[in-house]
């Protein structure tokens, strides 16, 4: 077999589409017969449109300066400089020899003249199509072969031999088609003058005469070109040479390969602009969520999310303070995407600028993150089944004092004070064995939360139905002493249809999971329980039983596990879209999308967790906070859209509207008294209940837009939004906003004066984009005047009184966004590199406006003319290294420079931001003292005093303190080598922050037994001298607890994320049943290089957090 090469259209220089033809002399009649070309008009009509074929092609000038080179090397200058492509046999030029071409600015028809005199070739042009054939080649059929239907087979592979399943063949312009089996194999019945037409997800689209052949093997290209990828822009979809915004996607496969639950964990360094901050390590918490910075001073700052079309909410559902559920469950609030499933997600796409995100008009303020779920796809029924399982552990630690070095501490600090120790110094007078050690790390967060995840999915389906359905069941344990688990069950389904002439379409989505946490409840304290003395009593005794020491020496620390929270999710995204073509070019669709999310948090407390001397309490003690959480939204979309020719480019329009209705409703309530800790779950058991909250809104929104897209053959592009919003959260006066955008490019390496000018620059593209979008991440009915029920009482009734004022001009917070981008592809774009250069502005913000005490109240809720300004530079380069049969390498690597400032705030020191920010200063900032050293005598701590007035004062002596990112970003390599495939990723970031010297707590003091220290205070220049009552001590400590003494650089690189698979090969028989087997083994945060004194420089802290865990797991996949 002869593998055939077909050069690309022009604007995707040098990716060539390869199939095969049967081996065989080329100038032969019967080989010509079996040659597969890209031609859609018959000889006749070729021989007729040749003419104004060749006048055009005389038209565009050539230059050319090569010796002794190989004809491939001629054909692609020839690309870069015209509007041509080159098709021919690779066996055909196999032993061509070198060529000498010197010409300057000659027509095409001249240049090829010139290239074939004295050569065995000859050449035909057939649109802007370049056929290289042996001279003597042609092709001719009879009659009858033209006219009786033929069976024609073959086999569809890609470029490494891999057969290819499920590949769609069908006849150009007929209802006629098939798919290729499990062996790659097809079979179809047509006419011998036909066109198949082979498509398949991910590769390119190729149609193949048929000529009479009854064999016709193929190998599909994948879309290795990223200029040839679809951008997914919400409303609309482009390409990346049109696409004029800034959007960054992360793919199915590089989320399937992190073991974690939360889908937005698995953007983290890999998305520049997006910066992603876990709170804590237990499974499910809630992330940190900025997309260039923070544009809101006040209010929401997190992106808009659209799952499938539906807005999906962002905020955690465990509602604290305000709802009177006293704590969350150790590690804080629960994130809303643990409600996803990873494996479900097809695609995440992030919309940064304002050509991307003013389509979302108020919405889009922050940003946009699209997620959008895995869909049925053609082919034979498919069965995969995913399982992994592992383990996870806190990769980093601080090294506490064992109990001689905290020993050795105590008695100095005694001696420095000159006492003894007394009754309460349990440590110290004998009540606690002063030869006990308990490391208290070891013993809370020492343990391992193991991991296990099973997912099944089946999908299938022809062109014109097909669906998929998978479900998964995780199991997530922690690395808290108990039995403590997460687990999550989800079911996802996806239907789609399409009528047999195409105009009509259907597609319905659905996911839903359930998700279930058994968490200790937040009494436990990680940052008291790490510096409990290390020879504190031990937790329990010899028969399993709790450890109380008498008259309240000390509080059992496990009791806080005792006190567990229990959370329940259930969660629903659906969406139906339906559309319709009544002509080729106008397509009218609407989408119907429903989400509704119920949330309940129980907060147990039995009497268990207390010292059994409080028995008489018991009853009093016990108690069940219940929090109940639903959402339920829906949205409509209806809208139309065109595609078609307007003065020689492309036109796109489309105009829509949306309707959406959000209704929330909490109810917190909390009983006491329960006789028995049996009786603690039943809600009803309990005689005294309260309710401490409850709340029901209704969020009403509505808008209109539209989109106008223009390209003038790829070279200018342009693209309009527009939108206008209403909005329920909004006074009368100010309900609706207008918004919209500007973006535009030139892709200046498809000019003719550029092609061929520098030969290894294949992509030279300008982009930029100016607009404007809102913020309406507020909380509901904040322009009406509120009441609330008071505890007085007016002639036997309660009465009312007023807690918020009215607004009618309550209004939008406005960010106007500018962005200029690079793009630039290099050797056939296998380097593609995309600098952005953005500034964001935000006025208009909502915060608390002073008012004169004679108002009656202290504030408004009111837009000023406050701006915030984020700008930066993002960098993201994407290497294909090598790329072979057997070995290939790709690189991508990102990073950010993100800045951030306070420009205007009219009267801020009479507001109480004052303390807060600073005009012309970031907003990542610290009011702090300047820690100047130790005093060599005293031995205290020591502050320069700034107004020299003697005094140390918050207000004059305090100084702001930058404690953000300075940069930030991530690194990734992956590696293939025949069915080996290893994946890397390393996430950087420069930053300052707090770090951990030393405790809060002033060394030598007892503190009730929480006293303990870093190792690393010893003998370094944190250390105070010991004493255990010293207020000198104790107040230069607490000074320097609120100076820049704690700050530290908290830059680090970690291995983010690992993985290595092996794809097993597969024998002949076994693939009649296996389409494919694959194990492999990944890994979650794995190595940290840092200088950070502390416990996670991901979120540098002077206070104990749990670090990002440290996982490990084995998995095997099969697909059927």
């Amino acid at each position: 077999m002869e593998l055939f090469t077909c050069c690309s259209h022009p604007f995707f220089k040098g990716k060539r589409r390869y199939f095969l033809l049967p081996k065989g002399d080329p100038s032969t009649n019967s080989t010509i017969k079996k040659i597969i070309m890209r031609i859609h008009i018959a000889t006749f009509l070729i021989l007729i449109s040749c003419l104004n074929v060749f006048s055009k092609a005389s038209a565009q000038k050539i230059s050319l300066q090569f010796k002794q080179v190989e004809l491939e090397t001629v054909f692609k200058a020839i690309e870069r400089q015209t509007d041509y492509g080159f098709a021919y046999g690779v066996a055909l030029l196999a032993n061509s020899a070198p060529v000498t071409v010197l010409l300057k600015d000659v027509s095409l028809v001249e240049a090829l003249d010139h290239i074939f005199a004295g050569l065995p070739y000859r050449y035909e042009i057939v649109n802007k199509t370049i056929l290289i054939k042996g001279k003597g080649q042609v092709t001719r059929h009879t009659a009858s072969e033209n006219t009786k239907p033929i069976r024609i087979t073959g086999k569809v592979t890609d470029i490494k031999n891999n057969t290819l399943i499920g590949v769609s063949v069908r006849l150009r312009g007929t209802n006629i088609g098939t798919i290729t089996d499990r062996n790659g194999n097809y079979q179809i019945v047509g006419e011998p003058d036909g066109t198949l037409v082979y498509s398949f997800v991910g590769f390119k689209t190729m149609q193949i005469e048929v000529n009479g052949q009854a064999e016709v093997n193929l190998t599909l290209i994948e879309l290795t070109s990223k200029l040839e990828e679809t951008v997914i822009k919400g409303y609309y979809n482009t390409t990346k040479i049109r696409n004029t915004g800034n959007v960054s996607t992360v793919k199915a496969e590089d989320i399937a390969r992190q073991p974690i639950g939360d889908p937005i964990a698995a953007l983290i360094g890999r998305v520049p602009g997006l910066f992603i901050q876990p709170v804590d390590g237990t499974p499910g918490r809630e992330l940190t969520i900025r997309l260039r910075g923070q544009n809101s001073l006040a209010n929401g700052n997190n992106p808009l999310f659209i799952i499938d079309g539906i807005q999906f909410n962002s905020n955690s559902f465990t509602l604290i303070g305000a709802t009177g559920i006293a704590t969350a469950p150790v590690g804080g609030p629960i994130s809303p995407f643990s409600f996803l499933n990873p494996s479900d997600i097809e695609s995440i796409e992030i919309f940064k600028d304002a050509d991307a995100t003013a389509i979302y008009g108020s919405r889009g303020a922050n940003g946009v993150i699209l997620i959008t779920t895995k869909k049925g796809k053609a082919g034979k029924t498919q069965f995969d089944v995913n399982f992994y399982t592992g383990g996870s552990k806190a990769p980093q630690r601080v090294k506490f004092m064992n109990t001689q070095e905290y020993l050795s501490m105590r008695r100095q600090a005694f001696a420095n004070d000159g006492k003894s120790p007394g009754l309460n110094d349990y440590d110290l007078n004998g009540k606690w064995d002063t030869t006990s050690y308990t490391n208290w790390q070891d013993y809370f967060v020492g343990g391992t939360g193991k991991l296990t995840e099973a997912s099944v999915s089946v999908s299938g389906g022809n062109d014109f139905t097909n669906f998929r359905i998978g479900s998964t069941l995780r199991n997530e344990g922690t690395i808290y002493p108990g039995e403590f688990l997460t687990k999550k069950i989800s079911l996802q389904f996806g239907l789609n249809h399409s009528s047999t002439n195409k105009k009509f379409n259907a597609s319905l989505m659905g996911a839903y999971v359930y998700n279930v946490n058994n968490l200790p409840s937040g009494v436990f304290e990680a940052t008291t329980s790490f510096r409990l003395a290390p020879n504190l009593p031990k937790p329990f005794k010899e028969d399993g039983s709790l450890n109380w020491a008498p008259n309240s020496e000390w509080v059992n620390p496990m009791s806080a596990f005792l006190q567990t929270s229990d959370e329940k999710a259930n969660n629903l995204v659906s969406n139906l879209l339906l559309s319709y073509r009544p002509i080729n070019n106008l397509e009218i669709r609407s989408s119907f999308g429903y989400n509704a999310t119920d949330f309940s948090q129980s907060n147990l407390t039995p009497f268990i967790a207390y010292n059994p001397s409080l028995s008489e309490f018991a009853s009093l003690l016990r108690s069940n906070e219940f929090l109940d959480n639903r959402l339920k939204s829906w949205v409509i979309e209806p809208q139309i859209s065109y595609q078609g020719k307007v003065l020689g480019g492309r036109f796109e329009m489309l105009v829509g509207t949306t309707f959406q209705s959000t209704v929330k409703n909490y109810l917190a309530m909390s009983a006491r008294g329960f006789t028995t800790d049996a009786l603690i779950e039943n809600f009803a058991a309990g005689p005294t209940v309260t309710t401490k909250g409850r709340s029901n809104t209704v969020y009403r929104y509505s808008a209109i837009y539209s989109r106008i897209g223009y390209s003038f053959h790829d070279r200018y592009i342009l693209n309009v939004t527009a939108r206008r919003d209403g909005s329920s959260r909004f006074g009368p006066e100010n309900k609706f906003g207008n918004f919209g955008a500007i973006g535009a490019a030139w892709v200046f390496s498809n000019e003719a004066f550029f092609k061929g000018s520098l030969p290894f620059v294949s992509l030279g593209k300008i982009r930029s984009s100016f607009g404007s979008t809102g913020n309406d991440q507020l909380t509901d009915y904040q322009y009406l005047d509120t009441y609330s029920t008071n505890t007085s009482f007016y002639q036997g009734v309660s009465s009312l009184i007023p807690t918020q004022l009215t607004n009618p001009y309550y209004g939008w917070e406005r960010v106007n966004k500018i962005e200029i981008g690079l793009e630039l592809g290099f050797m056939d774009n296998k380097l593609l590199l995309n600098t952005s250069v953005y500034r964001n502005k935000t006025s208009n913000q909502l915060v608390q406006y002073g008012l004169p005490s004679v108002a009656g109240f202290t504030s408004i809720r009111a837009n000023l003319p406050a701006v915030l300004e984020n700008s930066g530079l993002e960098i993201d380069l994407h290497s294909d290294n090598f790329n072979s049969k057997v070995f290939s390498w790709s690189t991508n690597v990102n990073i950010t420079f993100p800045t951030n400032k306070l420009v205007s705030y009219p009267n801020i020191e009479a507001s109480s931001y004052a303390t807060r920010y600073a005009i012309g200063q970031p907003l990542s900032l610290l009011r702090l003292y300047h820690y100047t050293g130790r005093d060599p005598v005293t031995g205290l701590f020591t502050f320069e005093d700034f107004n020299k007035d003697g005094n140390l004062t918050t207000a004059f002596d305090n100084q702001f303190y930058f404690v953000g990112q300075k940069f930030y970003g991530g690194i990734q390599n992956n590696f293939g080598y025949k069915g080996f495939e290893l994946d890397f990723l390393f996430q950087f970031t420069k930053q300052n922050g707090r770090a951990f010297f030393k405790s809060i707590i002033p060394p030598g003091f007892f503190n009730s037994g929480n006293g303990n220290q870093p190792n690393y205070l010893l003998g370094s220049e944190y250390q105070l001298p010991f004493s255990q009552s010293k207020a000198l001590i104790s107040t230069s400590n607490n000074i320097f607890n609120s100076s820049d003494g704690l700050l530290s650089d908290a830059s680090f690189m970690r291995l983010k994320n690992l993985s290595l698979s092996w794809r097993m090969p597969l024998n002949y028989s076994i693939r009649s049943i296996l389409k494919s087997v694959r194990l492999y083994a990944q890994g979650q945060n794995l190595l940290t290089f840092t200088k950070y004194v502390g416990f996670d420089p991901e979120a540098p802290s002077d206070a104990v957090r749990l670090p990002s865990l440290k996982t490990l797991t084995i998995g095997l996949q099969v697909t059927l």
